[in-house]
Formats: structure tokens, sequence, C-alpha cells
């Protein structure tokens, strides 16, 4: 039946092939001019790290344009990405990030308006969050009303699971 449910996805494999999501993860978004925004990872350039990606689309997921990469390549491994977007159409990204020994929840924002956020040099620097020797994994994010972030993760120091949280006001 071609009115069946699943008939009206469609399927785009090319994007990745080493892809690493989990469970939490929130890897796309919807701006308010329409264009839909994907973070993911994979190792596209020519590096063994994993590395997270944006990828964005103008009609609607039919076509996406070249990857950006969004982080720096000498660290290990990436996962676990996040994307939210703020009432401005500003985009938030989020991961977490190892170093071969710890792993720490990172962030890059692209303001809003007509800057072009699949240009790397509108983006903010990367900025680990976590840095506390704890294992900071999972990360899940929202964004208010009033543009603030709200962002949540999960440790396991000396074995025991702990939930974090963490705000930050408009303008991140």
């Amino acid at each position: 039946d071609s009115d069946s449910s699943d008939s009206k996805f469609k399927i785009h494999n090319w994007l990745t092939t080493h892809s690493v999501t989990g469970i939490y993860s929130r890897p796309l978004v919807r701006a308010s001019d329409g264009n839909l925004f994907l973070v993911f990872v994979d190792r596209i350039e020519s590096t063994a790290n994993a590395e997270i990606y944006l990828t964005r689309s103008d009609n609607n997921g039919n076509t996406w344009q070249t990857p950006i990469a969004l982080m720096n390549v000498d660290r290990p491994n990436a996962v676990t990405p996040v994307i939210d977007i703020n009432s401005t159409s500003g985009l938030h990204v989020f991961w977490v990030d190892s170093n071969n020994t710890q792993t720490d929840v990172h962030y890059r924002s692209c303001p809003a308006g007509s800057v072009n956020c699949m240009s790397l040099s509108n983006w903010s620097n990367d900025l680990n969050l976590t840095a506390d020797n704890n294992n900071s994994i999972n990360p899940v994010v929202a964004i208010s009303s009033d543009n603030n972030l709200h962002l949540a993760w999960s440790t396991s120091p000396n074995g025991q699971g702990r939930a974090w949280y963490m705000q930050c006001a408009a303008n991140c």
C-alpha cells in the first residue's frame, strides 16, 4: 500500500558510516525559516578520531550541505551530540569528548540572524563545561522561552551515578 506510514519516510544513508548516537541524543532541529540542522559523529576527514559534524538542509531533508567539523581533531573521540535552537534561531551544540583518560561535555554556539552557521568562523570557541575528572556523559539540553540554556548530564565518580545540572542565561 503506497499510503502506508513507512513510505512517507526517506532514508539518507550517505551521511555517516561510523555514527555513534546516544539514547539521550537530540541530533536534529528545525529553524523558524524551515532549515533543518543535523549534528552527528563520524570519521569523515583523514583521521581515526571521531568528530562532531553539522549539516543543513534547506529543502525539508531532500538534500544536505557538505558537513562541517565543529571540534578540534587533537582529541581522540567524540560521542552523543545534542543540538537545540533558541527563539532567534541561534544554534547550541553539546557533545561528550574524550582525551583517553576522561570524558567531558563540550559546547559551541552560533548566533542567530543573517549569520551562516555552516561557516565554522561564525561559531564560538569549543568550551569544556565539565573538566572535573568525573567522566561526564549523556548531555541533555533544553532552551527556555527566555533563551536560557539548561544542561543536564551524568557522571559516575567512584562507581556512584550522579546527575548534574547547569544553567546559562541568554547570550551564552
